[in-house]
């Protein structure tokens, strides 16, 4: 995965359906989550920082994560001169963050790229302060035409998906559809965010 992402990073920002979901997310995210100056905020996936620079604009500090290092270089190159702002490459389940780090962690369109998906939700648990946030946002279930390579999941039934929170030690709070992405094939691809929270005791 990491290699074909590499080769997509220089000219990922280029695609205007992309900017077009990144400021929907955005926009979700931040009315709901209350994002403040101080926050530790993780990007799970974090692309070229599409998602995770503008929220950081609100926290003033991000860690971006990607397993694509060429997607990282591109993040950074665009974060150049911000201060709190870092990214790595990183498999956050091989080697997962320090325990209680992380305020807020999001992550946009990145899940259906990870097979153990129960096993990243407890990382990002684990890593979470209490009463720390989680948005995730993905595809809404479909029929293996939204990519043009095999991919772990055809996207996610949504209830499921956050259904699988309690298990990770998380409580689920609201998943809702808040983009339709509409790809070449002249198909739509609705996307949703789930949100749920570290307990804070």
């Amino acid at each position: 995965m990491s290699n074909a992402f590499d080769a997509k990073a220089a000219t990922w920002d280029a695609d205007a359906r992309r900017q077009a979901m990144a400021a929907d997310l955005v926009a979700a995210i931040a009315a709901r989550i209350p994002l403040v100056a101080g926050q530790r905020l993780l990007d799970v996936g974090c692309g070229t920082g599409l998602i995770g620079l503008p929220l950081a604009e609100r926290t003033g500090w991000i860690l971006g994560i990607d397993v694509s290092a060429g997607m990282v270089e591109r993040f950074t190159a665009k974060a150049a001169g911000r201060p709190g702002v870092a990214a790595e490459v990183r498999d956050l389940i091989a080697d997962p963050l320090p325990a209680r780090s992380i305020d807020v962690a999001v992550s946009a369109m990145a899940f259906h790229h990870i097979g153990p998906v129960e096993a990243m939700l407890h990382s990002l648990a684990d890593c979470l302060a209490p009463g720390g946030w989680l948005a995730i946002a993905d595809l809404e279930s479909e029929d293996g035409s939204f990519h043009d390579e095999p991919v772990p999941h055809l996207g996610f039934a949504p209830d499921a998906f956050l259904a699988q929170m309690p298990a990770a030690g998380l409580q689920p709070l609201a998943q809702e559809r808040v983009h339709v992405m509409r790809k070449a094939n002249g198909r739509d691809y609705p996307i949703f965010l789930a949100l749920a929270r570290k307990p804070a005791v």
